[in-house]
């Protein structure tokens, strides 16, 4: 959907300067494009918002978009704050075991995570609860 709105703000942009209905037209693209709110910002939104993870499908929603590794402006920063709050909560096991993988695909560059952006929220410190 993203996209496609993206799409629709070049097509329109490359017309703008015909008439003004054009121009509103690109306007109309642009505020759609502003305006659009994803499924995930719901659990963006309460993810960064809670201090420590008590709701195991919070957990999950965090530890889900660290293993997929997302890439988009701003990524990088939620990733931080996903970690500092995964570093904060009570794991289960099998939710550290996948925690482990994830910091092993950053400590080989598998990832588009910055290691030293990473270490600043605690990767280090993430490393010694996950062991």
């Amino acid at each position: 959907m993203i996209e496609q709105l993206h799409s629709e703000i070049h097509r329109a942009y490359q017309l703008r300067n015909l008439d003004k209905r054009s121009h509103r037209v690109w306007e109309e693209a642009c505020k759609k494009f502003h305006g659009y709110v994803s499924l995930l910002d719901a659990y963006l939104e309460r993810a960064c918002s809670e201090a420590k993870y008590s709701d195991i499908e919070l957990i999950e929603f965090a530890v889900c978009f660290l293993e997929l590794d997302a890439w988009f402006f701003r990524s990088g920063y939620l990733k931080q704050i996903l970690i500092a709050r995964l570093n904060r909560s009570e794991l289960k096991e099998e939710i550290k075991q996948r925690l482990r993988w994830v910091l092993m695909k950053v400590g080989r560059g598998v990832t588009q995570h910055s290691v030293r952006g990473m270490s600043n929220v605690g990767l280090w410190r993430t490393v010694a609860i996950v062991q």
